[in-house]
């Protein structure tokens, strides 16, 4: 083949990926606006039930369940919103103290009275978040390896 042969595929070959990019958008396709569509209309059967996510969690002897709820992930907290959550997606919030040490991460440990707090999607039980709270006093920073 010749050089213009050449740059004559390479020209058809870039016409073809723009119209495969760009068909999309011409043909009236719209995207999905969340990856975790609403269910807030389904009945309650098709959750998971409190029970089920209690002993999929496997609360220790060391832990105190303090709160439990179903309900939208708009009501859950204005701070903690993800971009792919639908506000309408029922989440299940559940709260609890851990009584021993907890590790919060690689860089932190809190010795007692750690608050937990994880947000399960009610109609899968993945957890979709956690969040740790530990009391000042309780609260330990772990040494990083980089410091002497």
């Amino acid at each position: 083949m010749r050089i213009w042969q050449y740059s004559a595929l390479v020209s058809i070959a870039i016409a073809i990926l723009q119209l495969l990019i760009n068909m999309p958008a011409q043909a009236g396709y719209r995207f999905p606006a969340y990856l975790m569509a609403s269910n807030r209309d389904l009945p309650v059967s098709k959750f998971v039930s409190l029970e089920q996510l209690l002993s999929k969690l496997q609360l220790s002897s060391k832990s105190r369940l303090i709160y439990t709820e179903l309900k939208p992930y708009l009501e859950y907290t204005t701070s903690n919103k993800a971009d792919d959550i639908s506000p309408d997606r029922m989440i299940w919030e559940i709260r609890t103290i851990e009584f021993e040490g907890k590790s919060m991460g690689e860089r932190a440990f809190c010795k007692k009275n750690a608050k937990w707090t994880r947000v399960i999607d009610a109609q899968t039980g993945n957890v979709l978040f956690h969040t740790f709270n530990c009391p000042r006093d309780q609260y330990i920073p772990e040494r990083s390896p980089f410091q002497r």
